[in-house]
């Protein structure tokens, strides 16, 4: 049985690859002896240092709304946001990013642990205590991934990863990719795609068999 190789560019604040978490994780589990999953970070608000304007916020909010319709996927919107939040996404990403070069069988989901806290819990994603914490049941030691995170190396390894977004021509989260040797990546998911439809794509290009 071949393999085929598929790049997954999400951002652990990013509410639609929140939504799409459930698909890209059953993909994995029903076909990961098919699949090569390459997770990288896409960065989506990284470096912010701003607080977020109450007309973002409320535009953030009505993005819940429509993947929470859309999915099915569960938001706790009391006390989210705060007012004087940073919505820095850099800090989730490196954490996956070192997440995945310390223990890669979990990079995914550590990934869907960290989407879930921000989302369905509440929680400060961009606290480093928040981030080692989830990142000790994926099999890290809290203390010294809390000293990783905070290395330049990390820091590096985070920015590695906007930059080969950039290089793709990435613009927007979920993103699913193709690898093909030689030839420009297929786009086989940009945005929410329901996991049927999504199988039936790689059908169509002969990467899964028939149902």
């Amino acid at each position: 049985m071949s393999v085929f190789k598929l790049q997954y560019f999400a951002d652990p604040m990013c509410s639609w690859c929140y939504g799409f978490s459930p698909v890209i994780s059953r993909l994995q589990h029903e076909h990961g002896d098919q699949l090569q999953l390459d997770l990288i970070m896409g960065g989506l608000r990284p470096y912010q240092n701003q607080p977020l304007p109450e007309s973002t916020r409320q535009e953030i909010f009505h993005h819940w709304h429509e993947v929470e319709r859309m999915t099915g996927q569960p938001f706790c919107r009391r006390g989210a946001l705060v007012p004087g939040f940073v919505y820095d996404t850099e800090p989730a990403c490196r954490a996956v990013v070192l997440l995945r070069r310390l223990h890669p069988q979990q990079a995914l989901a550590y990934l869907a642990g960290l989407q879930r806290a921000f989302y369905a819990e509440g929680r400060d994603i961009t606290r480093h205590a928040v981030l080692a914490e989830i990142a000790a049941g994926h099999g890290a030691d809290a203390k010294a991934f809390t000293a990783a995170l905070d290395a330049q190396t990390a820091r590096r390894d985070a920015q590695a990863d906007f930059s080969r977004t950039h290089d793709a021509l990435v613009e927007g989260f979920p993103t699913l990719l193709l690898e093909r040797s030689g030839r420009r990546a297929l786009r086989l998911a940009i945005g929410f795609v329901p996991y049927d439809e999504l199988c039936t794509r790689l059908r169509e290009h002969e990467l899964l068999d028939a149902a």
